[in-house]
């Protein structure tokens, strides 16, 4: 890629979605982090398209010369399974030359022309009845397990179910797990307000 825009790819409508912010190395003012252009990344395989005119994220494999991306599980969640053309040169992950595979989680970068993707989750995090496979989980912060009418938040590294009672419950039975700070099963900290979980030092 060798300049010019970054073409955004939609990123509504999930509650909590894995994206690419993308830091163009040729900008001549500093960038706040937070304003960076966004790659939506579809689910399922994706290809990433580098033109002069821009770069976006694509669903399905396409031609043999570009990145492909795969969603895969990882020990913290999901994670990007990267798959590089034979014969690329120039990309780099993490600031080193990357293998024909590698497996991309939050806060990894990768280097491709003159831009730096930024791999993050962004969160929408909303109390709610619990999904049916993790109904009969025990909540990591008081082991109590989650019923169908519990409202919690699936902490999105490691799947793990947090009480999060609204204010209408009575106080002497609000559970309020998820507000405890780090998680136990993960050791990462639960996010509690919309935005990124991972944003770049610039």
């Amino acid at each position: 890629m060798t300049g010019g825009r970054v073409a955004m790819n939609e990123v509504r409508g999930a509650a909590d979605e894995l994206r690419f912010l993308v830091e163009p190395l040729d900008h001549s003012a500093d960038p706040d982090a937070g304003s960076l252009p966004a790659l939506g990344v579809p689910e399922g395989v994706s290809r990433l398209r580098a033109r002069r005119e821009g770069a976006e994220l694509l669903p399905g494999v396409g031609s043999a010369g570009e990145i492909h991306f795969e969603r895969v599980a990882a020990g913290r969640g999901d994670a990007l399974l990267m798959r590089l053309p034979r014969g690329a040169a120039g990309v780099r992950v993490n600031g080193r030359p990357a293998g024909l595979l590698h497996v991309l989680e939050v806060g990894d970068q990768v280097q491709t022309g003159d831009v730096l993707l930024h791999l993050t989750r962004y969160l929408r995090p909303r109390a709610a009845a619990p999904p049916p496979d993790v109904v009969g989980n025990k909540c990591p912060v008081c082991l109590v397990p989650v019923g169908p009418d519990s409202n919690v938040i699936v902490h999105p590294p490691c799947a793990s179910p947090l009480h999060l009672d609204p204010e209408d419950v009575p106080e002497e039975m609000r559970l309020q797990c998820a507000r405890m700070g780090d998680c136990p099963a993960c050791g990462l900290p639960v996010q509690l307000e919309e935005g990124y979980a991972f944003l770049p030092e610039l």
